[in-house]
C-alpha cells in the first residue's frame, strides 16, 4: 500500500533524525558544550549546529542540560513542578492550579522516573514526552533529598512568550487592553491569554455580521474558521507581513482545513471559494486585529509614516543654490505645505494599508512620485492655483527685481522622473549593539559571470 509505505518513510526519517542527534549528545556527554550563533535580518540569535541545540526538537532539548548547576530555593522548585505540569498539557490553567497538578500526580512523575519502560510509562502521554521524562527524574531527585529547596538544579526550564511581536508593541503604547491579550499583564482568573483565540473570536463575530447581510464570502466561511486559522497571519503581522503574503496564509490554511471538511459536516470550498474566502478572511483579521491592539497599530502607522518620509528626503548635497531660491518663492507665494501636512499625509497612508483597505505591511510603500518638486501639492487644482499666483506675481514684480527671468509652470518641474531614484535617501536599521540590520525585502541585482565552460549568477548581496 502507498500509504504504508509513505508513513514507514517518514518513521524511517525520524529516526535517521533522531539517532544523528542521540549520537552528537554521546559524542559530548559529561563535556561543556559552546554553541557558535549567527544573527538573521532582525538580530536574532540562532545556533550554528543545526542537529542538536537549545531550541531543537523535544528530543534535543530533553537530553540538554545546563552545565553549573544552581541551588532551587523555593521559587525553582516551584517552577520545576510548574514545568511538569506544562509539558503534560497543563498549560492552559493558572500557574498554582499546575503546581497543584504535578503535586498531586507526584506518584506518576516518581514512576516514570524509576521505571520509565517498564512502568505506567505516564511520560509518554504527553506531546513533549524526552522534556518530561528529563523533568520527572530531576524533580524526582530533588523531592527526594532531604531538603528538596536546597537541591542543586541543571534543568533548564524553557519558557515562551506570547507573540512576542505585539509583545513589544503592547509595551511600547503602554496599552493595557493588548497587553493581556498577550500575557504582559496578569488576568482576573489568572489563566494565560491566547490571543490567537481572541482574534479567531473577532474575526467569527465579523463573519456571523456578513452572514445577516448575506455576503456569499460569510456564507461560505460559516464553521470554518478557527485558532489555526488566525495564528500564522497574527503571528508574522508584526513582523512585515504583507496583505498578499497575508492572504497566502490564510489559503493555506483553507486547503488544509478542506479535508477535514467532511467531519465537520460541511462541502470542501472550491479553488473559486479559497481564493476569495483567502481574501475576505485576512482582511477580518487585519481589522480584528487594528480593533484589539490599536496602540500597537498606532505605533506601525508612525514606524510606516516616519520611514516613509525618511527615505523621500534627500540629503543637502543634493540640493543646487537654485533649488533653494526656488523654495523660497514658492514657500513666500504660501504654496508649500507645513511638514505636519506631509506627515499627516503619510500617516493616513500607513494607515490605510493597516487596515488592510491596500494591504498591510510594516515595509512602506514608495510609489513613483510625479516630476514635481516635493512637497508641493499635486493635481490639477494646486497646478491651476499655482498657475495663477505665479502669473500675479509675475505681473506684479518687474524683471530687473527678480532673481530669475520668470517662473512658470514649467519652470518650477523638479529633475526627469528618470533622476527621482537617485534622489531617494535609504533607511539603515541598526540594532541596539549598533550591528547593521539587512531588511528581508532589499532587492539584491545580480550580474551573470560565465566563461567558455559554465555560467552563473553573483548577488552583489553575497
Amino acid at each position: 500500500d502507498i500509504s504504508d509505505c509513505r508513513l514507514s518513510g517518514i518513521r524511517l526519517a525520524h529516526l535517521a533524525f533522531s539517532s544523528t542527534i542521540s549520537g552528537f549528545a554521546l559524542q559530548y556527554a559529561g563535556r561543556p558544550i559552546y554553541f557558535p550563533h549567527n544573527l538573521d535580518f532582525r538580530g536574532r540569535a540562532y545556533p550554528i549546529p543545526i542537529h542538536l541545540n537549545h531550541i531543537g526538537n523535544d528530543l534535543c532539548r530533553g537530553l540538554l542540560m545546563f552545565n553549573e548547576k544552581k541551588t532551587l530555593g523555593e521559587s525553582g522548585l516551584r517552577w520545576l513542578k510548574i514545568h511538569a505540569a506544562n509539558l503534560a498539557g497543563q498549560d492552559k490553567i493558572p500557574l498554582k492550579d499546575r503546581e497543584a497538578y504535578t503535586v498531586k500526580n507526584m506518584e506518576e512523575v516518581f514512576d516514570s522516573a524509576d521505571y520509565p519502560l517498564t512502568g505506567r510509562r505516564w511520560w509518554l502521554k504527553s506531546d513533549d514526552p524526552w522534556q518530561l521524562l528529563a523533568t520527572c527524574k530531576e524533580l524526582t531527585a530533588a523531592m527526594r533529598t532531604p531538603k528538596p529547596t536546597e537541591f542543586k538544579s541543571c534543568l533548564p526550564v524553557h519558557q515562551d512568550g506570547t507573540c512576542n511581536g505585539l509583545q513589544h508593541y503592547a509595551a511600547l503604547g503602554g496599552d493595557p487592553l493588548g497587553a493581556q491579550q498577550v500575557n504582559l499583564v496578569k488576568s482576573a482568573d489568572g489563566k494565560p491569554a491566547d490571543v490567537y483565540s481572541a482574534i479567531a473570536a473577532k474575526v467569527i463575530a465579523l463573519i456571523e455580521e456578513d452572514i445577516a447581510a448575506e455576503k456569499p464570502e460569510a456564507l461560505a466561511m460559516k464553521g470554518r474558521v478557527n485558532r489555526k486559522t488566525v495564528k500564522q497571519t497574527v503571528m508574522t503581522n508584526t513582523y512585515g507581513v504583507t496583505f498578499i503574503g497575508a492572504r497566502a496564509q490564510v489559503r493555506n490554511r483553507l486547503n488544509e482545513a478542506n479535508a477535514d471538511s467532511a467531519k465537520l459536516g460541511l462541502a470542501p470550498l472550491t479553488k473559486a471559494e479559497i481564493a476569495s474566502c483567502s481574501m475576505y478572511i485576512t482582511t477580518c483579521i487585519f481589522k480584528s486585529m487594528g480593533q484589539m491592539f490599536d496602540g500597537a497599530r498606532q505605533i506601525q502607522t508612525w514606524l510606516m509614516a516616519t520611514a516613509a518620509l525618511i527615505a523621500k528626503t534627500v540629503p543637502d548635497s543634493f540640493i543646487s543654490d537654485a533649488d533653494y531660491e526656488l523654495a523660497s518663492d514658492l514657500d513666500e507665494l504660501g504654496l508649500l505645505p507645513s511638514p505636519f501636512d506631509i506627515a499627516g499625509r503619510e500617516a493616513a497612508s500607513a494607515e490605510e494599508e493597516l487596515t488592510g483597505t491596500f494591504g498591510a505591511t510594516v515595509r512602506p510603500a514608495v510609489e513613483k512620485p510625479e516630476p514635481t518638486i516635493p512637497g508641493t501639492a499635486g493635481g490639477t487644482a494646486a497646478d491651476k492655483v499655482l498657475e495663477e499666483a505665479i502669473a500675479s506675481q509675475a505681473e506684479e514684480t518687474s524683471a530687473a527685481e527678480k532673481k530669475t527671468e520668470k517662473i512658470s509652470p514649467r519652470s518650477i518641474r523638479g529633475p526627469p522622473a528618470e533622476r527621482l531614484p537617485d534622489r531617494m535617501a535609504s533607511v539603515i536599521w541598526t540594532t541596539p549593539v549598533g550591528l547593521p540590520v539587512v531588511q528581508p525585502y532589499r532587492e539584491y541585482k545580480s550580474k551573470e559571470v560565465s566563461d567558455e565552460f559554465e555560467a552563473f549568477e553573483k548577488s552583489d548581496g553575497g
